[in-house]
């Protein structure tokens, strides 16, 4: 008896080392895509806006205002007359132009925050959303002031001296509110929020297309309390709904269920642009989606994180903790996901391009959770590479550079859940 109670016990304490295992594993291959870049303020940050790959300026607490032109190498504090505000969002166009906002106030500078303006508008409530097409068009979104009030939807067409106040806003109904960071937008001709209600599982989506001095068109979303959302087109979307994505395929009219994998808490959707990568960022953690919401996959965990930009796959960035921002590394040498979708059975491609030189692509498939790894040898047999991850189902992509290689036949062998497959490819120098 006592024999068999303790190879019980040694059964779940392997069992245990098992899932630690696969838990670091996953961890490390998710991670290991974020790198974390500290600017030099041991604030917090709320907000970030990438103009390229090496302009991106940060706001945060206590006037916190950086700036770098080398994709994050080097940061420069540029907060000058700021006077000790907390800065909530912030909007670049170039390398000098930029605006940030501290709960009602807005200020701009045209010079790198040599200098901060502050500019006005009417009435003098919180800010949830400002955003600029260019120099001189942008639109500002602040809290109401009352219930069953229009919305406060301001137009710019001079770079913010004048903020005019929409004629066409639409009415939100009483009880009914706008989330901070919630209004957002594909183009001037397409902008959208969506309105929760207090207490109620309910939700109003609007969206104004057509010029910013249109009529707003309005849909009632019964049953679900969504806040956020998410358009890489008019018509497709996603939406935050508690622990569920919505999406809709004719702008914003119908919504359904697509998954049950979101995370309470979220603070924004961040699109990828010409991409179907979303990333869901939530107070205390964030997801990555490569299937436009279908699922999404735990990337970082925080204390803390907030607001989030991306201007193409080189340039996402968040919002965190400490004076820290997350950048995610598409240029990370390893495995990347490129679909989730369950394939039929483990598959293993042939690399693309083959021969190649200096570089080439393997492309597998799994159908299940596990343990991938990938070996390589050369011609007498001998390993010169190996690589080992937890990985979910799905289609992956493993980039491969051998700069230590010489020419010749190589063979890469995939291992899956007990199961081999070989190939063969030529590496020409």
């Amino acid at each position: 008896m006592y024999a068999f109670l303790m190879k019980r016990r040694m059964t779940m304490i392997n069992k245990l080392i098992t899932a630690l295992l696969f838990y670091l594993l996953l961890s490390f291959s998710l991670f290991s895509q974020w790198q974390i870049f500290n600017v030099g303020s041991t604030f917090n940050l709320k907000d970030v806006s990438v103009v390229n790959t090496n302009i991106i300026w940060v706001c945060g607490e206590t006037s916190s205002v950086y700036f770098t032109n080398d994709g994050g190498v080097n940061w420069v504090q540029i907060n000058n007359n700021l006077q000790k505000l907390d800065l909530d969002k912030i909007i670049a166009l170039d390398s000098n132009i930029a605006w940030v906002t501290s709960d009602s106030a807005i200020f701009k500078t045209t010079n790198r925050g040599v200098s901060w303006v502050r500019q006005y508008h009417y009435p003098g409530l919180h800010i949830n959303k400002i955003h600029f097409f260019n120099a001189n068009t942008g639109y500002l979104f602040v809290d109401n002031s009352v219930s069953n009030d229009t919305v406060n939807f301001y137009i710019t067409r001079n770079g913010g001296l004048d903020w005019v106040k929409s004629v066409n806003r639409p009415v939100l109904p009483y009880s009914f509110f706008i989330r901070d960071n919630g209004p957002s937008h594909i183009d001037s001709n397409f902008i959208y929020f969506f309105a929760e209600q207090n207490a109620l599982s309910n939700s109003k989506f609007y969206k104004l297309t057509g010029g910013l001095n249109n009529t707003w068109t309005s849909y009632l979303v019964s049953a679900y309390q969504c806040d956020i959302a998410a358009f890489k087109n008019p018509n497709n979307g996603i939406a935050v709904d508690g622990f569920k994505i919505l999406s809709t395929s004719n702008g914003g009219a119908n919504w359904s269920i697509l998954s049950s994998s979101s995370v309470p808490g979220s603070m924004d959707l961040i699109l990828v642009p010409n991409s179907n990568m979303v990333i869901q960022n939530s107070v205390m953690s964030s997801r990555i989606s490569y299937d436009f919401g279908v699922t999404l996959q735990p990337v970082r965990n925080f204390s803390y994180l907030h607001y989030g930009d991306a201007k193409d796959s080189q340039s996402v960035w968040l919002a965190a903790t400490n004076g820290r921002l997350l950048k995610y590394n598409f240029a990370y040498i390893g495995i990347h996901q490129i679909s989730s979708q369950i394939p039929e059975r483990f598959t293993l491609h042939q690399n693309y391009p083959n021969p190649f030189n200096p570089s080439t692509t393997i492309k597998f498939e799994i159908p299940e959770s596990g343990i991938f790894t990938l070996r390589i040898h050369d011609a007498a047999g001998r390993e010169v590479y190996k690589i080992s991850e937890f990985k979910t189902h799905g289609i992956y992509n493993f980039n491969y550079s051998p700069d230590n290689l010489s020419s010749g036949v190589y063979f890469y062998t995939a291992e899956f859940n007990g199961n081999r497959i070989i190939k063969k490819m030529i590496l020409i120098k």
